[in-house]
């Protein structure tokens, strides 16, 4: 793992270059998600897919 964003970037470019060049793919992409949420939410978590699941989550008094 790399932990420097710039010096992955550079590797990952290349790992990309080097997968289209090989043949027909789906190529990824990256995208920023962000959750907002007021400081009162309490137990609640991002989901790895986006999904809302307040099961665990409650508001603080």
């Amino acid at each position: 793992a790399i932990a420097d964003p710039e010096q992955r970037r550079a590797v990952m470019k290349e790992l990309q270059v080097m997968l289209q060049d090989s043949g027909i793919i789906v190529q990824p992409y990256w995208r920023k998600l962000f959750c907002h949420m007021k400081p009162a939410l309490m137990g609640y978590q991002m989901h790895q897919a986006y999904e809302q699941d307040f099961t665990r989550a409650w508001l603080a008094a």
